[in-house]
């Protein structure tokens, strides 16, 4: 295992060099191509909210944001959420086991609380543990994915101190099309699911979607599992299944020229099994159910004066079927936020009010159930000869931790057609769960919220047909809330500083979409000078596909440096480093029927992202998907 994750660690990094060398030589043969066959050029330019809060093309934020289509969605090898997002520059995954185990997504080295889940616009973290749900989303309701990497507290307010991961759930377009999609795969894998999308001329759009997974699964702990004296794990060897349905919809419906109606819903309900902490050899398993709900309204109050007014509501249950020492905790939240947009010389000003209420329900009960947040926001986002500018401003008081303001602002200079350089600093702060105040063990209601700072310097190259960034950033996080052993509570301990470079580029050479990255990492606590746990200082990934008339086929591989699994960096806590290599094939046997086999970890690695907590092997997924196009 060693060898192979040697030698794949060495491949890949010297495709990824080659490829990052030859990027404007594929992009000059990538421009004679599309001009020569005008069916392969690019489509019109992504437009994105996410890094604005306002609509802005992809191409044109400063900030280092990625965009995940469905078509790339569909063609990925990716069976759930996490997998998806590791293969992308600045994002590493977590998982204590197969789909349907806890998981966490640590952007640019921050944990796994500071990279704040909004799905459709909605804000989805857990009120308990204030980690995202990710293992709750299936990737069949996906339309679109937009990760912002970097501090983004002054548009969103608490836990954006890593980034912003947002998901889209599925949309109309004008016409009608219905897709129904059965797949059958390894370890008693077997998934159903069905769309239906439509649209009229006058802009009204519907959508619906649902499916239905189940999986015996793996063993969620390995023979590692029994090593670890605390927090202690059985290593119980047998398949911790896992089961999930899910539901979504969305309806767009224009009232009048001016204003529109927008509502949208997420539902997801899944039970699984899983090895638990203490000891406990029960056959432990859980049901986690999410719920997210928006709908707004759009508007012009005047020829410059755009307005929206929503109102959100996300649900988070985890109810424990069976477990020794886990109890039931369900959350809620809702949103209500009025944001305005208005045209001014210096560029587009966005500003507004939102209100959150927050509460929960677990046993035994907290000393305080609810909380509730006041937020004003404000942006300014423009452009001048060869000049970009964003400036963010935002205040949050809260029943619970007081009053925090943050700001962000940003530059680039368009140093040729082709080249752009930027840099930016923000502010960000990661408030204390209700779990981090109330347990019953550990809970400290003396919490203060972390506070963070980062700036960052990034050279950007694009083109139409593709791109090329590298990106510094330098983040320093303080007041970090962690476990406190000398007080056995959690605490504001120490500081980290997260700092290194990331380096994605895309382009398309006749037929073939390349896609690579490389990850350079350097985290930090400051006050002990240990490597933070399960970060891998070093993470690469190549990925290319090709479509040949009905065909497509292609791969992926994503090599993982080693990593400490504690914080004290034990040498009998190593991570070993490891490589995956993920393939596809896809045919197009008929107008409206594809059929879609995927192979995971071809290599059949061996690896662990969290010490004691296996991951599948080799894996294969057959798909028959019938389209009405």
């Amino acid at each position: 295992m060693t060898i192979r994750v040697l030698f794949a660690s060495r491949l890949g990094a010297a495709f990824l060099a080659v490829g990052v060398s030859f990027i404007p030589c594929a992009f000059a043969q990538s421009n004679l191509v599309s001009q020569a066959r005008p069916e392969l050029a690019p489509a019109l330019p992504t437009i994105t909210v996410t890094a604005t809060r306002i609509e802005s093309r992809a191409d044109e934020v400063l900030a280092d944001l990625v965009v995940i289509e469905r078509t790339a969605i569909e063609a990925s090898s990716a069976r759930t959420l996490p997998e998806l997002l590791s293969r992308e520059a600045g994002l590493q995954t977590n998982s204590n086991g197969g789909p349907g185990q806890a998981a966490s997504i640590i952007t640019r080295g921050s944990s796994g609380r500071h990279t704040l889940l909004l799905i459709d616009g909605v804000r989805v973290n857990s009120l308990y543990t204030a980690t995202a749900p990710w293992e709750t989303i299936p990737v069949e309701s996906i339309e679109r994915i937009e990760v912002l990497k970097g501090p983004a507290s002054a548009l969103y307010g608490a836990d954006a101190a890593g980034g912003v991961v947002q998901v889209f759930t599925r949309q109309g377009r004008e016409g009608l099309r219905k897709q129904i999609s059965v797949t059958a795969g390894s370890l008693g894998h077997g998934r159903v699911a069905a769309s239906i999308e439509g649209g009229t001329k006058d802009g009204s759009r519907f959508a619906l979607a649902a499916q239905q997974l189940a999986e015996r699964g793996i063993s969620a702990t390995s023979p590692n599992a029994s090593a670890v004296a605390s927090p202690y794990v059985p290593y119980i060897p047998d398949q911790d299944s896992f089961r999930q349905g899910s539901v979504n919809g969305s309806l767009l419906l224009p009232l009048n020229h001016d204003w529109r109606l927008a509502a949208s819903m997420f539902y997801s309900n899944g039970v699984s099994r899983f090895d638990e902490y203490g000891g406990s050899s029960l056959d432990s398993r859980s049901a986690v159910r999410a719920t997210v709900a928006r709908t707004a309204l759009t508007g012009k109050l005047s020829p410059g004066w755009l307005t929206e007014l929503s109102l959100g509501r996300s649900e988070d249950a985890h109810n424990p079927i069976l477990s020794a020492s886990y109890s039931p905790v369900d959350s809620a939240r809702n949103e209500m936020t009025w944001q305005n947009t208005f045209p001014t010389r210096a560029g587009a000003l966005s500003a507004g009010l939102s209100a959150t209420l927050e509460s929960i329900v677990t046993t035994p009960a907290p000393p305080r159930s609810s909380r509730s947040t006041r937020s004003a926001f404000m942006g300014l986002n423009g452009q001048k000869g060869v000049s970009t500018w964003q400036a963010n401003l935002r205040r949050d008081l809260s029943s619970n931790y007081g009053e925090r303001n943050t700001g962000l602002a940003a530059i680039g200079i368009q140093l040729t057609p082709a080249w752009r350089a930027s840099a930016s600093w923000g502010q960000s702060f990661v408030a204390p769960s209700f779990g981090d105040l109330y347990d019953p063990w550990v809970g400290n209601t003396s919490l203060r919220p972390e506070q963070g700072v980062n700036r960052e310097v990034s050279l950007q190259w694009a083109e139409s047909v593709g791109q090329a960034k590298i990106t510094y950033f330098d983040n320093r996080l303080r007041g970090l809330i962690a476990y406190d052993g000398a007080t056995n509570t959690i605490n504001n301990v120490g500081a980290a500083r997260l700092r290194g470079w990331t380096l994605s580029s895309k382009a398309r050479v006749g037929m073939v979409n390349l896609q690579g990255s490389l990850d350079q990492l350097d985290p930090r606590d400051e006050d002990t000078g240990k490597v933070l746990a399960r970060r891998a200082r070093q993470q690469a990934s190549l990925g290319a596909d090709l479509q040949q008339g009905p065909w497509r086929w292609g791969g992926s591989v994503l090599q993982v440096g080693a990593r400490y699994d504690d914080s004290s960096n034990s040498a009998n806590r190593l991570l070993p480093a490891y490589a995956t290599l993920n393939l596809f094939g896809e045919w197009r046997f008929a107008r409206d029927f594809d059929l879609q086999i995927k192979l995971n970890n071809a290599t059949n690695e061996h690896y662990e992202t969290v010490y004691g907590f296996s991951q599948p092997g080799r894996t294969t997924y057959v798909t028959l998907r019938w389209h009405s196009r």
